[in-house]
């Protein structure tokens, strides 16, 4: 047992000098001599970060946890705190889970280095139990061969998020703000120029600023196949203003200044961010405007509406969307062809599957940003939605049948979809679905 105890190298080495020749003093001397290199190895792998203990007495406990689990389970997790969005939906997916499944078993929780948001984080560890002291035990664990029973599992795929918007229709978001955190939030709100009480939509146009500023000197230009240009959302917020909303701009590194002259357009992300509101706006906007980037999770987690534009990531951007959404696509322009790619076509190709933007070169195809026209129409689609004031055409039923039979019909479905293609999106570009 003492080998476990302060400095597991450090003991071995006492034990390896020892001048003890009896039996047992021998059999302990070739046993570190055999297992200090082993040890020193998993000591450099799983050194802590600041505010965790060394590693030491935890492999006992982690053993004991491993021994009680026929009885009772105890695991360990650490959050997904990198990117804000897997920061948020991630996390509430594990808590929708738990509460449909049933508390069984003690979990325990850790994060490490720097997180995507403070506030976010703060507001979990008012949900989960957590600790820097969970670091050691998660990572031994971890890497401590059989161990997968007692780790929790924050996976990200999109058909993780599919699952999480169906169990989180009807039901109540786990994140909650303070009084106080409500007071500050309103404070805010008025030094940036929003009235008590008045409506405001959050929107967001994602760029590469953020990723180039968060790893310097890395290559991120396969993501740039999900940038959009801000200047296209300012038709869309220009008639939301006009409709008595305030329209605030999210964003924790942008690629510039918005340049509005409307006062009730506000560029939040050059002007007023922090943490602490990032979290607070999202929760609390009427709905959000938005493109490919991990911001809307949050609102999405708050149970806000999300008009989602530009979604370029189409094997997985189609399904996550809620009762409560709508979205549009970005098109694909087929350079040799001349013509845009049919959904058909799309279902047949490699860029179902987009992860790179390698990919639409490869088949000579060039993703084409929704146009203003189009980014207005679908805000003011659900805006007019939520005020109840929607009157649909005719063919939008039948539009909206084609366009889910065909993704039916190839097998890419799991589930019955419950969101909403923007309506006059589809009447514009009804030889989509030929």
């Amino acid at each position: 047992p003492s080998v476990f105890h302060g400095s597991v190298p450090y003991r071995f080495k006492i034990i390896r000098q020892a001048k003890d020749n009896t039996r047992s003093g021998r059999i302990q001397r070739d046993f570190a001599h055999k297992l200090l290199p082993s040890a020193s190895k998993l000591i450099d792998y799983t050194r802590c970060p600041a505010g965790a203990p060394d590693l030491g007495g935890e492999v006992p406990f982690v053993l004991l946890a491993r021994l009680l689990r026929p009885l009772w389970t105890v695991r360990f997790g650490r959050l997904n705190q990198e990117r804000i969005g897997h920061l948020a939906w991630n996390t509430e997916y594990y808590l929708l889970r738990r509460d449909s499944q049933g508390d069984r078993s003690t979990d325990l929780f850790c994060s490490t280095g720097e997180s995507a948001n403070r506030q976010l984080m703060r507001m979990w560890s008012r949900v989960l139990r957590m600790s820097p002291w969970v670091w050691p035990l998660w990572k031994l664990n971890h890497i401590l061969p059989g161990g997968a029973g007692n780790e929790v599992d924050l996976p990200f795929n999109f058909r993780n998020y599919e699952r999480a918007r169906d169990l989180a229709a009807g039901t109540k978001t786990h994140l909650e703000f303070t009084p106080k955190e409500e007071i500050e939030g309103r404070r805010a709100l008025r030094a940036m120029g929003v009235p008590d009480g008045a409506p405001f939509v959050c929107f967001h146009a994602r760029d590469s600023a953020y990723l180039d500023s968060r790893e310097a000197g890395r290559d991120w230009d396969y993501h740039d196949y999900r940038d959009a240009r801000i200047a296209n959302f300012l038709p869309a917020v220009e008639e939301l203003t006009r409709r008595g909303y305030y329209a605030i701009r999210m964003g924790a590194v942008v690629g510039g200044p918005l340049g509005a002259k409307n006062p009730k357009i506000i560029d939040y992300a050059v002007s007023h961010r922090s943490e602490f509101m990032d979290v607070y706006l999202c929760g609390r906007c009427s709905f959000f405007l938005a493109s490919n980037a991990g911001i809307a999770d949050v609102a999405d987690v708050f149970r806000r509406p999300i008009a989602r534009t530009n979604v370029v990531q189409y094997f997985g951007e189609f399904i996550i969307s809620g009762k409560k959404d709508l979205f549009i696509f970005k098109k694909l322009w087929l350079k040799k062809e001349r013509r845009f790619m049919t959904l058909r076509e799309l279902l047949r190709s490699e860029a179902w599957t987009v992860r790179s933007g390698e990919v639409f070169a490869e088949i000579g195809a060039e993703p084409r940003e929704n146009e203003p026209e189009d980014i207005l129409d679908l805000a003011v689609e659900l805006e007019e939605r939520l005020a109840g004031r929607w009157r649909p055409a005719p063919e939008d039923e039948e539009l909206q049948g084609r366009f889910w039979g065909l993704l039916s019909a190839a097998g890419k479905l799991s589930a019955e979809p419950v969101s909403r293609v923007g309506a006059l999106f589809l009447r514009k570009n009804r030889a989509l679905l030929e």
